[in-house]
């Protein structure tokens, strides 16, 4: 949320990709918030400090997986409604959940509408030298921003179970959002050149829409045997309206600016995955794991001045194109009572497919072997006390926006609030990673963690900024 609250999920202090977040072992699409899930609908919430092979291994972090409630209470009908503050301004919003059974069949609908209103008021003081220690610029924002963000979604489950433990699953998640963002900035100068605008007067509206369909089915094969299977459609739109106007000292007009963007993100994913038991003590999975997502977004920027400042126009039309396949095995066992394992293994390849504006087409393909390994030991003498140690290889993929080089403007351009642009060129991250954890258990409800971990990344992505015909761009490379 910008300035605002963030409603980011991290693990180990780190954000921004790194931390995987999952529904029901499944990654969620870009752009996801938790908010938009009613807590009613939540079963529990797994910790996952190891990746298993099953999973995606894009969780150099770690992964939070979000387990919804699969069995409903008949004739639940419930609505509940909450109000809050924030900063003086009046949030609230309502849900709602109706569930039944009849037989082999079960269904449970979701929804829920917030109203969400946020004010980030904040001053920042800006002083920038150069090499030889020259004061380059010197001055002070002090900014006033406000949000309203109107959020609705449903949530729809059917449930189809036979006798044979066969069962059919279709999960909906839809999400409609409107969020207007308006601000107010006004600078003063202590010294050294002069920001583009004394102050300046923003306002953006976004609307987008989400949904994603997921039919599962589950059944067994043979005795011992177990085929789990997913199909999973999703698709997100998003347009945008954003309106700037730039003033100078004594309050004059300097610069208009508007900036019309959209944007269209859709997604197939298929998995699969054969497990089969082997005594009491002993499973073995086989399985896959494909996903197709194709980006298209569009950029229109008009400015003008009556005062002849300096104007750009962009009509930028870019489309990434981001193809993952992925096939594992693993091997679960207990050797007795005190001593269990696990290891599997991960292929996983990643090509990506960028072009669009003034650039030329730019594919990248990348392969990963991700080896997993743990081994958990229960002390001697105690059943409450045991030690867990753990191998595992992960990365980070590069997301859409920035992999496409469109240009993300800012109001003030300077070295230190360069704009954005993506980078086709992008390559994933890599890691290595190793965790030790001792347990003990005080009871069925208290646990005593303590956790070591040590990771090593490499191709890590960090921020390059250069000047281009007197602008500042800030830019990922790896």
């Amino acid at each position: 949320d910008g300035a605002g609250r963030s409603r980011e999920i991290r693990m180990r202090g780190l954000g921004g990709g790194y931390t995987q977040v999952l529904i029901n072992g499944e990654p969620v699409a870009s752009g996801f918030s938790v908010d938009s899930i009613s807590p009613d609908l939540i079963d529990r919430i797994e910790v996952l400090r190891s990746p298993t092979a099953d999973q995606s291994a894009q969780s150099i972090a770690g992964s939070i997986n979000i387990v919804l409630k699969q069995v409903v209470r008949a004739g639940t009908r419930e609505v509940k409604t909450n109000v809050s503050t924030y900063e003086g301004l009046l949030s609230g919003g309502a849900s709602g959940q109706y569930a039944n059974r009849r037989g082999s069949l079960s269904y449970t609908l979701a929804g829920n509408v917030n109203v969400d209103r946020d004010r980030w008021p904040s001053t920042t003081y800006l002083r920038a030298v150069d090499s030889s220690g020259s004061l380059v610029s010197e001055r002070e924002t002090r900014s006033v921003e406000e949000g309203r963000r109107l959020t609705f979604g449903l949530t729809p489950r059917l449930t189809i179970k036979s006798r044979e433990e066969q069962s059919l699953s279709l999960d909906g998640f839809f999400q409609g959002q409107q969020f207007t963002h308006t601000g107010e900035e006004s600078r003063t100068v202590h010294g050294g050149e002069s920001p583009d605008f004394a102050s300046n007067v923003m306002r953006v509206i976004y609307d987008s829409l989400r949904a994603r369909v997921t039919a599962a089915l589950k059944s067994p094969i043979g005795d011992e045997g177990r085929i789990d299977t997913r199909i999973i459609l999703a698709t997100n739109r998003r347009d945008s309206d954003g309106r700037l106007s730039g003033f100078d000292e004594q309050g004059g007009a300097v610069l208009f600016r508007t900036v019309d963007s959209s944007l269209e993100d859709d997604s197939v994913t298929w998995t699969g995955k054969y497990n089969i038991s082997i005594g009491r003590s002993h499973s073995f999975a086989v399985g896959f794991d494909s996903q197709y997502t194709s980006r298209d977004e569009g950029r229109v920027q008009r400015e003008t001045s009556p005062v002849g400042f300096d104007t750009l126009d962009l009509d930028e039309r870019y489309d990434a194109r981001v193809a993952r396949t992925a096939v594992y095995i693993q091997d679960e066992w207990t050797a007795s009572p005190k001593v269990s394992g696990y290891v599997g293994l991960r292929w996983e390849d990643l090509k990506t497919d960028t072009r669009g504006t003034g650039v030329n087409n730019v594919g990248y393909r990348s392969s990963t072997l991700s080896p997993t390994a743990q081994l958990l030991l229960k002390l001697p003498s105690s059943k409450s006390k045991q030690v867990r140690v753990a191998l595992s290889r992960t990365y980070k993929a590069p997301t859409a926006r920035e992999l496409i080089p469109r240009r993300w403007v800012v109001n003030d351009n300077s070295a230190t609030t360069p704009n954005f642009q993506g980078n086709p060129e992008l390559k994933p991250e890599l890691s290595w990673g190793l965790e030790a954890g001792y347990e003990h258990y005080l009871g069925e409800t208290t646990i005593l963690a303590l956790n070591a971990y040590k990771r090593r990344i490499d191709n890590v992505t960090i921020q390059r900024i250069y000047e281009e015909e007197g602008i500042w761009i800030s830019t990922p490379d790896n």
